[in-house]
């Protein structure tokens, strides 16, 4: 029987995890960071759109912004349009890719010339904003993440590993060696590339279809 680590917090009745047992996987999951609100004040210069990169980024600045909705919405990955639409609001841009650069070339061609809040974790990946000119981007930190310390990390055939934060996390407290590592995307391997495991492997996109055709096949 295989085994898998996955740095997300699943349900036992979670068809993602069913459909890894049922192929006779054992699987643990739990994510191996706290999200840390952060009190925010959103800029005073005006904005067309708001991207979040995650669904907790989304649903922070969501709940917690008091202005008119009047902009834009740009997510990466579907798990974030959905947290958005809870919120009443329909997306106009989703990027799907797990390739974060290809993503920041469609939500270029998305944009325009408009002016984009990017609202997230604080010291977040740089790589959507990178091809937006500087006058066109701003920065809102509305979380930061720290590691989980009562977090139980199990030994496993493969381990997948969700952001650059669980990454960092899952390489501070365990070796690497005799065991397959998978990404959810370009940002989370090349964090993990960056700290020593050499191969990682990426799901088309970051949807649950594509990552379990992905982990079925290692």
């Amino acid at each position: 029987m295989r085994s898998i680590f996955i740095s997300r917090d699943l349900p036992l009745h979670s068809l993602f995890r069913r459909k890894l047992e049922d192929e006779g996987w054992t699987v643990h999951a739990q994510s191996l960071i706290n999200i840390v609100p952060i009190r925010f004040t959103v800029p005073a210069r005006p904005f067309q759109w708001v991207f979040f990169s995650s669904s907790h980024g989304a649903d922070l600045f969501l709940h917690n912004y008091e202005g008119p909705k009047d902009f834009k919405v740009g997510v990466v990955g579907t798990a974030t349009a959905e947290v958005v639409r809870t919120h009443g609001i329909i997306p106009d841009f989703v990027g799907e890719s797990g390739d974060m650069l290809e993503v920041a070339h469609q939500l270029k061609d998305a944009v325009g010339d408009e002016t984009v809040l990017f609202a997230g974790a604080e010291h977040g990946s740089e790589r959507v904003k990178s091809h937006l000119s500087g006058e066109q981007k701003m920065q809102l930190s509305v979380y930061r993440t720290e590691p989980d310390m009562a977090a139980e990390i199990p030994d496993t055939d493969v381990v997948y590993l969700t952001s650059p934060s669980n990454a960092k996390a899952y390489l501070a407290r365990h070796r690497t060696d005799n065991r397959k590592f998978s990404a959810i995307g370009t940002t989370t391997a090349d964090y993990l590339k960056e700290h020593g495991v050499k191969e990682v492997s990426i799901p088309k996109t970051p949807q649950q279809k594509h990552v379990l055709r992905l982990l079925l096949s290692l």
